[in-house]
């Protein structure tokens, strides 16, 4: 498909980075907790794997946006098949439905603790407000969602920042301790073991458990571009903006691991260790980033199982029927949650990942050849005119 000649739109460059961060963001990475589990747990050699990400994020970010919008005008195509085959590629289509929905609940019970932590209601509080609020907003639909949720994941990012920022000015010289308490510490939940390159596969691992459920996400988005550029720009500009939000929040994390490993909610008490208005402002920050991840993950359980051109009706059943199993759901602790959902389906994902590229290396090496063998055909076919030509005089 070939690519239009519109002019490359930066707001929509962050337009398409901002919703594709708000989608992967969530509850998870923005508390800290899944920060600290795949990269800060490690020590200083999860700073390593911070980079291993930030490159697999900005590949895969990219490889999806750009197969979005070569394929804008199929409906049905959000890239699964295409990379993982009949077979894998079928399973995928059960499975990813099945873990962005066990994500939606991971949102909801980040609520919960959210507002336990900092206001000291109970958790019923939070997830009953999340779940209402997620089910009003999931039935505008897709188009009204990316246009709420594409302001929030900068929002995110930039509050993170700042935050993590003051919280390694102001205590630099915990980063020289944090192996030895980590070492001293119990208790500790790894993303993916303790063994000695662990690191590397906690890396991959987080973003296997991003991608699994964000190749139906970004494929759609990508096809809402105006140009092949802007949606490879978008998903680049993602990747990076992630990951070095990431890396920041890491190092702040290990300059105060002592106090870090005690609580749910990392960042807020980061926040708190600033000021109570910078955890105030960052708690409802939280919460509306929770709120940017559940609700697509509510529309792509909803958009698997009943497609885009269902009824009103059946649409509003299902996603009134998935907020309320997600709310029961959500009743289990946060931390728990992280801990045995996501290991799991990271495996599947790393799959995924090696598909991904090897795909795109084998398209790549085929259309080469593809172009040398049309080349080779028409100097061919230019020769045998010229000896024709010779011979007819």
């Amino acid at each position: 498909m070939e690519q239009t000649t519109t002019k490359l739109s930066v707001m929509n460059v962050f337009k398409f980075a901002g919703a594709i961060i708000a989608f992967l963001i969530g509850s998870g990475f923005a508390s800290g907790q899944e920060v600290l589990q795949f990269f800060t747990n490690y020590g200083l050699k999860g700073i390593l794997g911070v980079f291993v990400a930030m490159t697999l994020f900005v590949v895969l970010g990219a490889v999806l946006m750009r197969y979005g919008f070569n394929h804008r005008n199929e409906l049905a195509s959000n890239g699964i098949r295409h990379y993982c085959g009949k077979i894998f590629g079928t399973f995928m289509e059960w499975y990813t439905p099945f873990f962005c929905f066990l994500i939606g609940v991971i949102m909801v019970s980040g609520a919960g603790a959210t507002v336990n932590e900092y206001f000291g209601w109970p958790n019923l509080v939070g997830t009953v407000g999340m779940t209402v609020i997620v089910f009003i907003t999931t039935l505008f639909g897709f188009n009204r969602l990316i246009d709420i949720i594409s302001y929030l994941g900068p929002l995110t990012i930039l509050f993170t920042i700042v935050i993590a920022g003051i919280s390694l000015l102001k205590n630099p010289g915990g980063l020289a301790t944090a192996d030895d308490v980590l070492r001293s510490s119990k208790g500790i939940i790894y993303g993916a073991g303790n063994q000695s390159f662990s690191w590397v596969l906690s890396a991959f691992l987080f973003v296997a458990n991003n991608i699994v459920v964000g190749v139906p996400f970004i494929t759609v988005l990508g096809k809402s571009a105006k140009n092949k550029k802007e949606a490879v720009l978008g998903g680049v500009f993602a990747g990076i903006a992630l990951m070095a939000s990431a890396l920041l929040l890491n190092l702040a994390m290990l300059s105060e691991i002592g106090q870090v490993l005690k609580v749910q909610v990392p960042v807020l008490l980061l926040a708190g260790n600033i000021s109570t208005i910078i955890s105030f402002f960052f708690s409802l920050i939280l919460l509306e980033e929770i709120f940017s991840t559940a609700a697509p993950m509510t529309w792509t359980v909803a958009y698997s199982l009943v497609g885009r051109n269902a009824s009103k009706n059946k649409y509003r059943l299902i996603i009134l029927a998935l907020t309320i199993i997600t709310f029961v759901i959500s009743q289990v602790p946060f931390g728990q949650l992280v801990a045995v959902i996501y290991p799991i389906t990271g495996y599947i994902g790393v799959i995924l990942i090696f598909l991904i590229i090897g795909r795109e290396i084998y398209d790549f090496v085929k259309h080469n050849r593809s172009t040398e063998n049309s080349a080779e055909l028409a100097e061919n076919m230019k020769v045998g005119l010229a000896n024709d030509a010779t011979k007819d005089k």
